[in-house]
């Protein structure tokens, strides 16, 4: 049997306000569904297996040592996107490996085509379109292939866009995508989350966002969390795994955090701005659940922040 969400329903449930949104999303996703079955009893029973297999086995972990592998990756798609000059061969190759992702805590079969990438897409669109209006410069670091700098340009059509990476691959493709849709506000620069460059500059009017980056870097999250405070961002949105908002006693949440842990994903993040919002250092704006997520993890929670000066 069939079932669909509605993309306006998610609003509410990421708790945005068709106010904060504005117009122009709603009229962008007022006829989208997003469709999708449910799994059957051994469906249901050969997940668990898969998730048990997993976690008795070896798994590549996240952190500095794996740039060769990203920068391979994102190579691979360099090269599909300088053949064919298709956007599509953006879309980052690690989605729809399994044919299972989750929503509202049960797993389920999209029928919908990239359904996972999909709602990532439209959560970007409401947290952007919510926070970072008016804005004259947006960074994405960790922006890998440029994939969300695109959506971005659609929403934001005079704003600088910047995309940061630590891979050269990444900074090419931003820049070949620049010279093939002829956009002079598309920029790259390099970054690593591990030693930030005190050189890159974000100004007033300026904003950062992060979409399953920080995932990458474990506890090392300090020096990224330091050098945005002493920069001027305006304001921060991050759509990572935050594992301090998931249950220990709820099946499909505990396999979530215990995934990330075993895979070194982000961990004491939304603990450090919490302490850091007690000194009056910063405030956080908005910290929800997106109550979707792939396979084995609910890996896009929605933290929004502003340093305070």
């Amino acid at each position: 049997m069939t079932e669909s969400i509605n993309a306006l329903d998610m609003l509410g449930t990421w708790n945005f306000t068709r106010e904060l949104v504005g117009n122009d999303f709603l009229d962008r996703w007022a006829g989208i569904n997003f469709e999708f079955s449910k799994l059957d009893a051994q469906e249901i029973e050969q997940a668990y297996l898969r998730v048990l297999h997993l976690f008795d086995g070896e798994v590549t972990k996240s952190g500095k040592h794996r740039i060769s592998e990203w920068e391979k990756g994102w190579g691979e798609n360099l090269t599909a996107f300088k053949k064919s000059g298709e956007i599509e061969d953006l879309r980052p190759k690690y989605f729809d490996k399994i044919s299972v992702m989750r929503i509202h805590g049960e797993w389920i079969k999209p029928i919908t085509l990239n359904l996972e990438l999909q709602m990532l897409s439209e959560l970007i669109d409401a947290a952007t379109s919510s926070y970072f209006k008016d804005l004259r410069q947006i960074f994405e670091f960790g922006c890998g292939t440029g994939h969300n700098l695109l959506r971005l340009r659609d929403i934001f059509p005079n704003t600088d866009l910047i995309g940061l990476d630590w891979t050269q691959s990444s900074q090419t493709i931003v820049q070949e995508v620049s010279r093939h849709l002829g956009d002079n506000l598309l920029h790259a620069l390099n970054f690593d989350f591990f030693n930030p460059n005190p050189d890159i500059h974000l100004g007033p009017n300026s904003g950062a966002l992060t979409v399953a980056a920080l995932e990458q870097i474990g506890e090392s999250h300090s020096k990224f969390i330091d050098f945005l405070l002493a920069s001027q961002v305006e304001v921060v949105i991050n759509i990572e795994p935050i594992g301090e908002v998931l249950s220990d006693d709820i099946l499909l949440e505990s396999i979530s955090k215990r995934y990330f842990k075993k895979r070194n994903y982000l961990s004491g993040y939304l603990d450090r701005l919490r302490h850091l919002e007690m000194q009056g250092r910063i405030e956080i704006l908005h910290i929800n659940r997106s109550f979707f997520g792939s396979f084995y993890i609910e890996g896009y929670t929605i933290l929004i922040w502003k340093p305070l000066r």
